[in-house]
């Protein structure tokens, strides 16, 4: 996925000082692989968990899990029970309850294990990441990020003004002339080939 990616942006043009092409890659935390593409090639890169902020840490947090015995080095509760990311801020968590642990058949859970480690390690590339989330609901979750810059969702008194604001920007950017419209027909034109 990643060269096909690194094609794709290629052959859409990377934008440069507010030209057309592309200036931002917005992924899924789940496929932070993308980012460091994005780096590679200049444009800049914004991360978006669609879950909460302390879903989101203790994927993060996955070394410390693993250092306090917590899991084991294949993702695996050492022992069952409680458990807390940081004590008096942070909810109490199940050790049966880690979301890469509940995908179904267990033989695949190293898989999802290996990719959730590998996404976080790209995800330090992404200048911002975009939680599902608030502050003022989770500072203890917005409390563990030194090293990622964590932008809420959703907050402060200026919410409806915000989301207001970027449902304008989206709505110009989909409207005939808008840059998505014209990066997605530049897109959909090399799915089907006739684009040069």
């Amino acid at each position: 996925m990643p060269g096909e990616l690194e094609k794709l942006i290629v052959r859409i043009g990377v934008a440069a000082q507010g030209g057309e092409g592309v200036s931002w890659l917005i992924a899924d935390v789940n496929m932070a692989w993308s980012f460091p593409v994005a780096k590679k090639l200049g444009v800049r890169a914004a991360g978006f968990c669609p879950s909460s902020a302390a879903m989101f840490a203790t994927r993060i947090k996955i070394p410390e899990l693993i250092r306090d015995g917590v899991l084991d080095e294949d993702g695996w509760p050492k022992r069952r029970g409680a458990f807390q990311l940081a004590p008096a801020t942070m909810p109490v968590m199940d050790t049966a309850e880690i979301s890469w642990n509940r995908a179904g058949d267990p033989t695949g859970q190293p898989f999802i294990f290996q990719l959730i480690l590998r996404n976080n390690a790209a995800t330090h590339l992404a200048e911002t990441v975009v939680c599902n989330s608030m502050q003022e609901l989770e500072p203890g979750a917005f409390a563990l990020f030194p090293g990622v810059v964590v932008e809420e969702l959703l907050g402060g008194a200026d919410t409806k003004a915000r989301a207001l604001a970027l449902r304008d920007v989206a709505r110009r950017a989909i409207d005939v002339g808008g840059s998505s419209r014209r990066n997605l027909r530049r897109f959909v034109d090399l799915l089907q080939g006739s684009a040069s």
